[in-house]
C-alpha cells in the first residue's frame, strides 16, 4: 500500500495572513487563474482574492 500526504496529491498550498489558502488544484477563478497553476507561476501582480495582499505575503504550508 502506497501512502501519500495531502500536499503530494494536491500540490503545494500557500496561506495568506488573512487565512485564504491558494490551492493549485483549484486555481483562483475570481482572479482568472485556471486550475493547475503553481503558486510560483502566478503573475507578479496577483493578489489574495480575499484581502488583496500581494503574493509576497503568502507562506508555504508544511
Amino acid at each position: 500500500m502506497v501512502t501519500m500526504d495531502v500536499q503530494s496529491i494536491m500540490g503545494e498550498l500557500w496561506r495568506c495572513p488573512c487565512g485564504y489558502i491558494y490551492n493549485p488544484m483549484l486555481g483562483d477563478q475570481k482572479g482568472g487563474i485556471k486550475s493547475g497553476v503553481k503558486f510560483e507561476a502566478l503573475p507578479d501582480k496577483w493578489v489574495c482574492p480575499s484581502c488583496g495582499l500581494p503574493k509576497e505575503k503568502f507562506e508555504k504550508m508544511k
